[in-house]
């Protein structure tokens, strides 16, 4: 039931959003190499597409946060065809570029761990640590890494780091109470949902996710139904 339990929590905070393509001053050149970042646009090969990206980088029109855009853009190719060495030396490449690329690199991250490729998600996620120690994204994404793999006390440790998140980000709330319940602090983990749920009390998505927690540790089931009708409420036809 744990496995299970911090799945479907891990699953509820996921995002599945890519970046996009950064606008670029040069609309010539952003038109030029369209379909570096999609293969959706123009119906691209993934070689097509990484010769496009590749010219782009080679054309120096790209600087900057641009610039690193596209070697992350490359990573995803390049991880695509199974070539995760030479995919892993783009992440390094946009780091150098831009530091603050490491945000982004977060959210790759947290895609590829939805989609069981954990091993690809770490690999850029140490990159990015590295380039980026403070990044409160990275360290979010790094304890969830270690969630899925049943390592309790690191996931604390990285959450924690995340905590400097502005306002606490909801989401780092949430693993937290996660990594609480999974490490046996039933009631601290209680306590944290009643805290989240009074900070947003208009979301059903923290009545939902208390009711949630209630119904895995089995406790207040009563509570954990009112949690549930409450985020029905809100939102009826979720």
């Amino acid at each position: 039931m744990k496995k299970w339990f911090a799945c479907a929590s891990i699953a509820f905070s996921l995002s599945w959003m890519f970046p996009a393509l950064a606008q670029t001053p040069n609309a010539d050149a952003l038109a030029k190499y369209q379909g570096c970042d999609s293969g959706d646009k123009g119906h691209y090969t993934r070689d097509q597409r990484l010769g496009l990206c590749r010219s782009a980088v080679e054309s120096g029109a790209f600087q900057g946060k641009e610039l690193a855009t596209l070697h992350l853009d490359e990573w995803v190719i390049l991880n695509a065809k199974n070539e995760e060495k030479l995919a892993l030396a783009e992440v390094e490449s946009a780091l150098a570029a831009w530091p603050d690329i490491a945000t982004d690199i977060a959210e790759y991250a947290g895609s590829y761990m939805a989609r069981k490729k954990y091993d690809l998600a770490k690999a850029a996620l140490d990159l990015a640590a590295k380039a980026q120690p403070e990044n409160w994204h990275v360290r979010y994404r790094l304890a969830q890494w270690h969630l899925h793999r049943g390592e309790y006390d690191l996931a604390a440790s990285e959450n924690d780091s995340a905590m400097t998140a502005p306002l606490a980000d909801s989401n780092v709330l949430q693993q937290r109470i996660t990594i609480l319940a999974l490490r046996g602090d039933v009631a601290g983990a209680i306590s944290g949902a009643d805290n989240l749920a009074a900070k947003f009390p208009g979301s059903e998505i923290y009545y939902n996710f208390r009711c949630f927690l209630r119904g895995v540790l089995g406790i207040d089931l009563d509570k954990a139904l009112a949690d549930c009708n409450a985020a029905l409420k809100i939102k009826p036809h979720s």
